[in-house]
């Protein structure tokens, strides 16, 4: 049985949903799965730092080997490094650097770019769920992507009431983000 190792800096919400989702059906089909969980520092500029920190000293300490290790962003491609996968993933959801520049000080926003610089270099393979990510990322670091459309589960939607269809109605499923505008 094939042994995979999930990092994330949560498990729910946006790339973290997206990754305990991905993992919940890969062990419905016989997969071992595990999650790694650490702390953070829950105040604002310390909550990716403090995850990559943790994340990466649970990695270097881990005696346990998998087949394949996927990091779901950038800040989880530390541990990524130096957990024990004979097959290293790294999955973005966005260009994490302008993402983070948008969203924070020049200070941290250089930062970011030095560890995505870092980051990308580690894994045996890169995906991206948007063809928009894919494309900047050549264009930005010459580096090419996988692209793996995000998985719905339609199970999901199964309590929702009825809608009333209106003609010429346009529908948008999504969340706004300001980050990626």
């Amino acid at each position: 049985m094939m042994k995979l190792l999930f990092i994330s800096p949560r498990f729910s919400g946006g790339i973290g949903g997206h990754a305990a989702m991905l993992a919940d059906n890969l062990t419905e089909y016989g997969y071992e799965v595990k999650k790694m969980e650490v702390p953070h520092v829950p105040i604002k500029n310390l909550k990716n730092p403090s995850f990559a920190l943790f994340s990466t000293i649970k990695g270097i300490i881990s005696r346990e080997k998998f087949d394949i290790v996927h990091a779901f962003n950038i800040p989880s491609g530390y541990a990524m490094k130096y957990v024990k996968g004979s097959k290293k993933v790294l999955s973005v959801h966005g260009i994490f650097s302008d993402q983070i520049s948008s969203l924070h000080s020049n200070s941290v926003s250089f930062l970011a770019k030095i560890a995505e610089s870092q980051v990308l270099k580690w894994p045996d393979k890169l995906t991206t769920d948007s063809k928009a990510t894919q494309k900047m990322y050549k264009e930005k670091f010459k580096l090419d992507f996988e692209y793996l459309p995000s998985p719905i589960d339609v199970t999901k939607f199964a309590d929702l009431q009825s809608v009333e269809k209106v003609p010429n109605q346009v529908a948008y499923l999504g969340r706004e983000s300001f980050e990626r505008e």
